[in-house]
């Protein structure tokens, strides 16, 4: 799953001293959402995955290197993502849909526990530095939530990012400034068709890198795993990891 390929590319980047070099990534997606899987063309079907591994049909893909904090204000040491990160409400679903859960529930587990969550959202003041394309700018907003992609999915194959591009260099950013119970919804059904990425109620940037605090600090996970809270950075390393991908891995919209 997602949660097992974050550890594993925590352990690879110790094994390496986080150069990745001389290292091919293959994946048999095993797990509830499998994102990344689906995200470079590779079969959630196990025979097919494994045919897709045989075939070693490669690409240099981007990895995301996130420092968070823990609960007294300590920077954690570096970890390592390579599909999405979620913070604020998404974090929070993803920190409280437990494995009994999903074991029972399957990708619907992250709807259910969404469900549970939202009439208790909190907003968080953020602020949030970007180093982006056109260069450095700063935001400031009220906001439920956001996601880091690099990949396309998340929960379960919900185009959270869909337009990303896994070897450009850059992170999608997504932000839900606070809006009214009604006005989610219809956001969370656009997400779900793929319409928002202009959507007037979002904020959506691109950036190679970007430093994010928040009163009060929210909780972050990445790749399913929750990592700790803000303040948080994350930083794009271009084209580190050699990753088997399907042989039509699908192109962004």
């Amino acid at each position: 799953g997602d949660g097992t390929l974050s550890g594993a590319l925590d352990g690879l980047g110790r094994a390496t001293g986080a150069t990745f070099r001389g290292v091919t990534l293959g994946l048999i997606p095993l797990g509830t959402g499998n994102d990344f899987a689906r995200s470079i063309g590779v079969p959630l079907e196990t025979d097919a995955a494994v045919k897709t591994l045989l075939a070693r049909h490669t690409r240099d893909l981007d990895l995301v290197r996130l420092i968070t904090t823990d609960e007294h204000g300590n920077a954690h040491q570096p970890r390592f993502f390579i599909n999405a990160a979620a913070a604020g409400l998404s974090g929070v679903v993803s920190e409280q849909t437990g494995g009994d859960l999903k074991e029972t529930w399957g990708k619907l587990a992250y709807a259910i526990t969404a469900a549970k969550v939202l009439p208790q959202r909190d907003v968080y003041s953020l602020s949030i530095e970007l180093d982006g394309p056109q260069g450095p700018e700063t935001l400031g907003v009220d906001a439920l939530g956001m996601m880091v992609g690099n990949g396309r999915t998340a929960a379960g194959g919900v185009p959270v990012t869909p337009w990303a591009e896994l070897d450009d260099g850059l992170l999608e950013v997504l932000v839900a400034p606070r809006m009214a119970m009604a006005d989610l919804a219809l956001v969370m059904a656009s997400v779900l068709a793929s319409t928002h990425r202009d959507h007037e109620s979002l904020i959506t940037r691109r950036a190679h890198s970007l430093r994010v605090t928040s009163d009060p600090p929210m909780p972050i996970s990445a790749d399913g795993e929750l990592m700790g809270v803000t303040p948080a950075t994350f930083e794009v390393i271009p084209r580190a990891l050699t990753v088997i991908v399907g042989t039509e891995m699908p192109p962004a919209p």
